[in-house]
């Protein structure tokens, strides 16, 4: 029950940023309407179109946080998230180790940045195109998340979680 009101969750987030992109795209059309030799009358009506128009972003957006704090209400969801980002500190951490053994980190940006310890990683052959692949989408995954680009769902928490546990170990052995 709980994975189908997600899904339904995740479903209806969907709808609402496209709404709200839909909206923002007739904004600014009628703005760009404006410079076009339209007479006063017109641009009043446009302009008045384009505060009804923010009115429905408004409240568009504050449904759309209302869903994201119940999506992320679920407490299974809320503790992977945790694991999640518990787990890729420590690959960070493991990452780093790995950048001072292999004498990959010769700048403080290169030493600490696991995106850039990683190519340099693939680049010198020292991990497989699967292990790099691997990275990059639990890489993207956690961006995503940690920049409100999106509300995770638990199956996707979880799917990640393997991967990253994957990706983890892999590094940890080498």
């Amino acid at each position: 029950m709980r994975k189908r009101r997600q899904e339904s969750f995740k479903i209806r987030e969907l709808e609402l940023e496209k709404e709200i992109k839909d909206i923002q795209n007739e904004k600014n059309i009628l703005r760009n309407k404006q410079g076009t030799g339209r007479t006063p009358d017109e641009i009043k009506r446009d302009n008045k179109r384009i505060d009804v128009l923010d009115e429905q972003i408004s409240e568009i957006t504050s449904e759309l946080d209302e869903l994201r704090t119940k999506m992320l209400s679920d407490k299974k969801t809320e503790k992977n998230i945790g694991k999640f980002y518990t787990k890729w500190t420590l690959l960070e951490q493991e990452l780093t180790k790995l950048a001072d053994k292999h004498n990959l980190g010769s700048t403080v940006m290169a030493r600490y940045n696991s995106g850039i310890i990683m190519r340099k990683l693939f680049e010198t052959e020292i991990i497989d195109s699967e292990l790099y692949a691997n990275y990059q989408s639990i890489r993207r995954f956690r961006n995503s998340i940690a920049h409100g680009l999106t509300t995770p769902i638990n199956k996707d928490l979880e799917a990640n979680l393997v991967t990253l546990d994957s990706v983890y170990s892999k590094i940890k052995s080498i």
